[in-house]
């Protein structure tokens, strides 16, 4: 396999070539971005200008965060916490999930997706933003 690789990339070789003044070119007009100084108010206008406000604003709790994005974290991530960090809780809930084995083998985490995904159908997971408390749903 890896010889047959070698021959065709062998045989293709002669027709690729670079071209160092481009290359050079293109860093010397990049514009370094940063996003330390990032203005999420240019985001809203995007999303004003495309309409989307309406669509998002049914997506998103009390709280202002977006309750899909925090049950996918959830169903993914939700053994180290990950998807109460998003919701705006202690940022040491990752240790607190750690601890009791990822939420107390996982139990936790599923309770919270499903309460996530009851309550953010219904438009209300604003309770579970910036919630500290280890069982959000208490």
């Amino acid at each position: 396999m890896f010889a047959l690789f070698g021959m065709v990339s062998l045989t293709f070789a002669d027709k690729y070539e670079l071209d160092n003044n481009a290359i050079d070119n293109a860093f010397n007009q990049a514009v370094e971005l940063s996003f330390n100084n990032f203005d999420m108010s240019s985001l809203n206008t995007l999303n004003l200008d495309l309409g989307l406000n309406s669509e998002m604003s049914m997506l998103r709790g009390g709280g202002g965060k977006n309750w899909v994005v925090a049950a996918v974290l959830d169903f993914f991530l939700g053994g180290i916490g990950i998807h109460r960090m998003y919701l705006g809780s202690s940022n040491l809930m990752w240790l607190y999930y750690g601890v009791t084995c990822c939420g107390i083998f996982g139990v936790v985490p599923l309770i919270d997706f499903i309460v996530l995904i009851v309550d953010g159908v219904s438009n209300n997971i604003g309770k579970y933003c910036g919630n500290s408390n280890y069982f959000m749903w208490m």
